[in-house]
């Protein structure tokens, strides 16, 4: 493609490209329905490797890249169920990535509902029922739009429906407005204000947007929502806001509707729990907002217009009866499908560690945090690497308890996290290590089944420099070079470190110093209030993620934050004339 359209650039005047392919989406669509073979291989992040920085978000624009928090940070996940098996999140400058073909791994057992299902009572007007229904493209929004209008029709009543349809790919909005009634229906079904009597959000900022939120009503509206939320592509940049959390959401979304009648469910995860896949999840909320009276059907017709549709029909005539479940008895289907929480080991505890923690002045309830790093620091590089970061948040804590200003431990876990980022800076010896992690290898075991061979996918420095354009594959042969690189992981920062001599590692070194000095300088200038910009200040570190040229880029603008951040910081501790 790129030949081609230097060709047609070369060219005077006006040229025209038409490029006649499948996206992936649609190809996704044809293997769930068997029409073409899957790729044998998948996709896996490390999320320990992983720096969360959006690369792989910014050359791909997949979705199916979500991002997900854990104790070292927010990371991204592939969501293996949507993937659409392209592939192409790969290409990011990122040496998280894991290519899998998958073991043996136990076919999905289908649990047996919790809770034995009855008719619902009906608590939205039987004789004329307006439902706007939002998600997003892709999903299956305007199937659920056609199975309510088939079920209402063999039941004997009017239905009409008009979709609003997003873009093919995923995320695009969708918004579908279904009406029944007892009688002929004249006029067009799109949902007017203060006549929907059921929003039912599929996607939850769908249902948020003005355009939607407007049309709402206290007296008439009753909201049925999946609080499973997709990222949108903002937030998988780490750029737009956060998705509100559940007690926003209740906040934004009660005084527009009948409070007590609303139904706030985690589709997705039933959805994943019961039957193994996501796109099960509008069924999911379907059968709630069926069983909590707001859809004027009967059970067997929706059962039957499902079986009409003729897809996934057991798949999603499981999830519909378990939505209805979730009303019934939302305890027992939460216990239910409750995910199963691995048994981790505990690391060891270095006394050297422990002694340095004892004695500082570090706050008891940060003492476990700062040990736990530490202790991975000494994994890392030694144990005089890491007392060597206890005392520096030793140091910190000093300054911030004489500084005697509010917001010390907030601070003061911000820096641990940023202190803590900076010294274990994830160089070869690292990234060998973290693929060597045996909590990993029971992670890829897990979710791609006993046996799954994996390669991890590395683009080395020294050979991009030489000018190599594609990562390479180092499967199970490669392993013993991993061990080699992570035991001399003792070499790093020396004079015989054979990769600490770039400008990336010399960079990241300097950063260490650079970042501590910063923040006792900004703790010693701290007040009431400048203690905003003195927090800022303090989490800058977090926006310094990726690799090579993407974490060169964050830690120029880092300094460049920094910088102004400083000038706002001493200008707030210059006195006030009288």
């Amino acid at each position: 493609m790129a030949d081609v359209q230097d060709e047609l650039a070369a060219l005077p005047g006006v040229t025209v490209l038409i490029h006649d392919d499948r996206c992936a989406a649609e190809e996704r669509r044809l293997r769930r329905r068997g029409t073409i073979a899957a790729p044998t291989t998948r996709l896996h992040i490390n999320e320990r490797v992983c720096e969360g920085c959006g690369d792989c978000q910014r050359v791909s624009t997949c979705l199916s890249l979500e991002p997900v928090d854990t104790p070292y940070g927010d990371k991204t996940r592939i969501h293996q169920s949507s993937c659409n098996l392209d592939f192409s999140c790969a290409n990011g400058d990122c040496p998280s990535f894991v290519r899998v073909i998958p073991g043996t791994k136990a076919d999905h057992v289908v649990p047996d509902l919790p809770v034995a299902l009855v008719d619902p009572v009906v608590i939205v007007n039987e004789t004329d029922t307006t439902i706007r229904m939002t998600g997003v493209g892709g999903t299956g929004v305007v199937t659920v739009s056609r199975i309510i209008q088939m079920a209402a029709r063999l039941d004997g009543r009017a239905a009409s429906g008009l979709d609003q349809t997003g873009l093919a790919q995923k995320g695009g909005p969708v918004i579908s407005d279904v009406r029944i009634a007892d009688h002929e229906l004249s006029t067009a079904p799109k949902a007017s204000e203060h006549m929907i009597d059921l929003v039912l959000g599929f996607d939850l900022l769908g249902v948020l947007t003005p355009s939607v939120a407007d049309k709402l009503t206290s007296d008439r509206t009753i909201a049925v929502l999946n609080m499973d939320t997709t990222p949108t592509h903002d937030q998988l940049m780490r750029k737009g806001p956060a998705t509100p959390n559940a007690t926003h959401v209740h906040e934004l979304i009660e005084p527009l509707t009948r409070a007590a009648h609303n139904v706030y469910l985690n589709a997705l995860d039933i959805a994943e729990a019961v039957v193994g896949d996501h796109l099960a999840a509008n069924l999911v909320l379907f059968g709630a907002a069926f069983q909590a009276g707001c859809i004027p059907l009967s059970a067997a017709a929706i059962e039957r217009a499902i079986t009409l549709n003729g897809t996934a029909v057991a798949t999603n005539i499981t999830a519909f009866n378990w939505g209805r479940a979730a009303v019934i008895a939302p305890d027992a289907v939460a216990a239910a499908t409750a995910p199963t929480i691995p048994t981790v080991a505990t690391p060891r505890q270095h006394p050297a560690v422990l002694e340095a923690v004892r004695a500082s002045a570090i706050p008891p309830a940060l003492q476990g945090l700062v040990t736990e790093r530490a202790n991975e620091l000494v994994a890392y590089q030694s144990a005089s690497y890491a007392t060597s970061f206890v005392g520096a948040v030793d140091a910190v804590a000093r300054a911030l308890f004489a500084s005697g200003g509010s917001g010390t431990e907030d601070l003061l876990s911000a820096y641990i996290a940023g202190a803590f980022k900076f010294r274990a800076y994830k160089d070869e010896y690292e990234v060998a290590r973290l693929h060597r992690d045996p909590v990993e290898q029971a992670k890829i075991e897990r979710e791609f089944g006993k046996g799954a061979k994996a390669a991890v996918l590395l683009h080395p420095p020294i050979l991009k420099s030489l000018g190599m354009k594609r990562k390479l594959e180092f499967g199970s042969l490669a392993r013993p070079t991993f061990a080699v690189l992570s035991a001399m992981r003792r070499l790093r920062g020396t004079a015989f470190d054979p990769f600490g001599h770039t400008a990336m590692r010399r960079a990241e070194r300097a950063l260490i110093d650079r970042y501590d000095r910063l923040v006792l300088d900004a703790v010693a200038q701290l007040r009431p209030e400048n203690l905003a910009t003195v927090g800022a200040l303090v989490a800058l570190a977090d926006d310094v993620r990726g690799y090579e040229d993407v974490k060169l880029a964050n830690i120029a603008r880092f300094d460049e934050h920094a910088s102004d951040l400083r000038i706002a910081l001493e200008a707030s501790s210059v006195p006030n004339p009288a």
